[in-house]
């Protein structure tokens, strides 16, 4: 019985792995043996004499290095080989973050660690606590609750920081949670696997109250006067649903003319094209009107009069014949007379063949001229006239 390979060679600690092992005689084979910081003993299943198959779970302790070599080797048998480990969980990855309802503590995600972190704002004092497989995002549930939605376990945990230690509970939730909204007695969360939105009734065990079919890969939301908002980071767009049905009642993406706030591109506001993945919405009740944040909206590099142009830039483009003004023409000095061919028969000859030129056209000409109008040579001719 000897072992020959395992893979991948490559994994993580973060998330369950199968792996893939070959040898010889492994129809005898029990277990697949990992050495340290591992230190994990997984049982196989057999295939026939040459593969067999385990699986590595999530949550292997391997201290505080970025990475570890751990050697594997099968229990009783011959051969050792090594995979890579990458420690994951102890690399924090912070997704997301909210304030509890009372204003006292700031809740921080996690993905790679599947935990949160608490941060007591008057103590500075940090808490983690264990969550699901990959939490994604959270939201705040009353005065001193949060409820944080998963990537890869279906389910909301719900935290209860107001007293010690904090209470934790589980609810069924969708898988491959993007975002959560708490808006009354409803919670509304995203998902990425089919691309929806629903709602689910906080005071009745989050039971799902509607589930409604949106452009993809949604994510950003905000509550409006005119229903929720959600926007979608594949087109860019932000769709409208009715609150108590969940019914489409239209879209929108941005046009020419809508403003654009922070950074250098505002005058660029009527060559908006459409959306940019909105990262988040923020709705304002007073003013009737949603802001959407994006990586960048799409504007045209170069225009015609466009709106940067200024002074006889700007003349000349309003007006055909104010180019002749605005971008006066340079004199062009003459070309040098060339030099006369030897007398020689074998060099006139030479010389002939090198200086004849085909007749040019006024194309050609003007090519030239224009040429020569942008060299070193035609700023240092005489004035323009």
């Amino acid at each position: 019985m000897r072992l020959l390979t395992v893979g991948p060679r490559l994994v993580t600690n973060a998330t369950s792995t199968p792996l893939t092992i070959t040898g010889v005689g492994l129809s005898k084979a029990k277990a697949l043996t990992l050495g340290p910081p591992a230190s994990k003993t997984l049982p196989l299943v057999v295939f026939d004499d040459g593969h067999a198959f385990a699986k590595l779970p999530a949550g292997i302790e391997l201290g505080l290095a970025p990475e570890a070599i751990v050697e594997a080797s099968l229990e009783g048998g011959e051969g050792k080989t090594e995979l890579r480990f990458i420690n994951d969980t102890r690399f924090p990855d912070l997704v997301a973050m909210t304030a509890t309802g009372d204003g006292k503590s700031l809740v921080v995600v996690s993905t790679t660690e599947d935990r949160v972190y608490v941060l007591e704002l008057a103590t500075k004092k940090v808490t983690a606590i264990a969550v699901g497989d990959g939490p994604s995002a959270v939201a705040a549930l009353g005065a001193t609750s949060v409820v944080v939605t998963h990537l890869y376990s279906p389910e909301l945990v719900v935290i209860d920081l107001g007293v010690a230690p904090p209470v934790v509970t589980r609810a069924p939730g969708p898988r491959m949670a993007a975002s959560i909204l708490i808006e009354g007695e409803l919670a509304f969360v995203t998902e990425h696997a089919r691309d929806t939105v629903s709602a689910l009734e906080v005071k009745d065990g989050f039971k799902e109250k509607w589930r409604t079919a949106v452009a993809m890969n949604p994510r950003a939301m905000a509550m409006t006067s005119a229903g929720l908002a959600v926007g979608s980071l594949q087109t860019g767009e932000v769709e409208l649903l009715e609150v108590a049905t969940g019914k489409v009642l239209g879209s929108a993406q941005p046009k020419p003319g809508t403003p654009i706030v922070g950074g250098t591109t505002q005058k660029y506001a009527q060559y908006v094209m459409n959306g940019k993945a909105p990262r988040a919405l923020v709705a304002s009740q007073r003013a009737s009107r949603t802001s959407a944040a994006a990586s960048s909206r799409r504007a045209p590099r170069r225009t015609p009069a466009s709106p940067s142009r200024s002074g006889a830039a700007a003349r000349a483009a309003a007006t055909p014949d104010a180019t002749k003004s605005a971008f006066p023409a340079r004199r062009l000095r003459a070309p040098r007379a060339r030099r006369a061919c030897p007398s020689s028969a074998t060099a006139t000859s030479r010389c002939a063949s090198r200086t004849a030129r085909p007749a040019t056209s006024a194309t050609s000409a003007s090519s030239a001229s224009a040429r020569f109008a942008r060299s070193p040579a035609a700023r240092s001719a005489s004035p323009t006239v």
